[in-house]
């Protein structure tokens, strides 16, 4: 169960890291191109700068659910590793 979890951490922050990576890439992109040249900016352009980080942040979003979602088994596994851990020590004495 611990290691499905840490898989599924492992996926959720490389998801979450594409999606983050995405959205702020196009506004990055967006910035270098107003700086190096302001007056030649085409029109409704942002337009689709904010639809390139909604994508990048719905990719986020997903990563970020099997994120908590493996959290929550590692967490529990380990849990419940200590639990029996301690109830077999218990159990000895």
């Amino acid at each position: 169960m611990r290691l499905i979890g840490w898989v599924l951490v492992l996926v959720g922050l490389a998801i979450t890291g594409y999606g983050a990576f995405e959205a702020l890439g196009a506004l990055v992109g967006l910035y270098q191109q107003n700086l190096s040249d302001p007056l030649n900016a085409p029109e409704g352009q942002e337009q689709g700068v904010s639809q390139a980080m909604m994508r990048g942040a719905l990719i986020g979003a997903a990563g970020t659910s099997a994120l908590v979602v493996g959290t929550v088994m590692v967490y529990t596994g380990s849990a419940r590793a200590r639990r029996r851990k301690r109830a077999l020590q218990m159990l000895r004495a």
